[in-house]
């Protein structure tokens, strides 16, 4: 039988006091992984809890939310932290803006009793029936200065043949609205159509100037912390919020102007048609030429008969002959196959072919 070979006692010693140390030096880079990772996420979330401090503050001195403090237990006090339940130099800010008696409005939408004025979208569509199209059109145009406003549109079209129509689009103040519409029914000889329609939108006006005034005031309030505030942390949290309330405003207050300009000024749409015009004709009456030009439309029409029923034949040839070849194969080989059956029906039943039966000569 083979010796087994037996590993000895102080080499399985220095095995296992080899793993060991490589298992302690792997937990112990393991546990100092998970401690760095905790030190820098702990790092983060103090100053995300800094910034939104900051943020906090800032919106309570605009009068939006309540001041409150960071996750690690600190709140902003002019640069530095301070603990809970002291009260805090923003905070103070804060409460004086929020109970600071506000001035009576002065906004002009604003009427005397406090409510908002309405606004109203106005625009009307007259469609008219005139003599001379351009000459309307400059009457329109003329109507429209005159009344405050001015021209945002216009065109003709003229094809030439027929009655020319005219098309303008005109913008006029709200308190002229019914008397341009009077003035331009006034050129025209027939009011074919007319429209008028109003849409109120002081609700959203209303809710559009309480958003901007306060985007203004949050502004204002990042404005004053940053003069404030001392650590670049700080001042690089508060510039990225300025920076995003300057494009809120910025955006409502493009809202609000468009807004004003559509409720300020009515739009008038005019449509002007002339009458049928009758004219004598303009050029000289040649017969000779009329019948030279019918004789050649009628052969140019014998030509595209002519052409019609060549391609007929063509394309009814073209497609008979491989029709009728087709048709004649199968016949023939119906005719084929129908004999031959025959032929193995007349054996089976007779026994022998149709030219034994036939008599033979005795030869002597």
């Amino acid at each position: 039988m083979p010796i087994l070979s037996q590993t000895p006692p102080a080499t399985k010693l220095k095995r296992h006091v080899v793993i060991y140390v490589i298992a302690s030096i792997l937990c112990t880079l393991i546990l100092i992984v998970v401690i760095i990772s905790a030190i820098t996420n702990s790092r983060e979330n103090t100053s995300l809890g800094h910034s939104a401090s900051i943020i906090r503050t800032v919106g309570n001195a605009a009068g939006i939310t309540a001041v409150s403090s960071d996750s690690s237990g600190y709140a902003l006090s002019g640069g530095s932290y301070a603990q809970k339940g002291t009260v805090s130099e923003s905070a103070a800010m804060a409460d004086s803006v929020r109970n600071a008696p506000t001035a009576p409005s002065a906004d002009p939408n604003t009427g005397t009793n406090g409510t908002a004025v309405q606004r109203i979208i106005r625009n009307g569509n007259l469609s008219l029936r005139v003599t001379d199209a351009p000459g309307s059109l400059e009457q329109a145009k003329n109507i429209a200065e005159a009344r405050g406003g001015f021209v945002q549109s216009s065109s003709i079209s003229d094809i030439g043949s027929g009655p020319r129509t005219g098309y303008i689009t005109i913008r006029v103040p709200v308190d002229t609205f019914q008397l341009a519409i009077a003035d331009l029914k006034k050129i025209a000889v027939v009011v074919l159509d007319e429209s008028t329609d109003a849409t109120d939108v002081t609700m959203q006006y209303v809710d559009l100037e309480s958003n901007l005034r306060n985007a203004r005031a949050e502004e204002q309030s990042y404005l004053d912390l940053l003069k404030r505030t001392g650590s670049m942390n700080d001042i690089l949290s508060v510039t990225r919020a300025l920076a995003t309330v300057r494009g809120r405003i910025e955006q409502l207050d493009g809202q609000k102007r468009y807004m004003e300009s559509q409720t300020e000024n009515a739009t008038i749409r005019v449509t002007l048609t002339e009458e049928t015009r009758i004219e004598a004709p303009t050029r000289t009456w040649k017969p000779l030429e009329v019948v030279r030009s019918a004789f050649s439309e009628l052969v140019i029409s014998l030509q595209g008969l002519v052409d019609v029923l060549i391609r007929l034949v063509i394309g009814f040839i073209g497609l008979f002959i491989p029709i009728a070849l087709i048709v004649a194969f199968f016949i023939w080989l119906g005719w084929k196959v129908i004999s031959w059956i025959i032929k193995k029906i007349f054996l089976k039943n007779n026994g022998s072919t149709p030219d034994s039966r036939m008599p033979v000569k005795n030869i002597r």
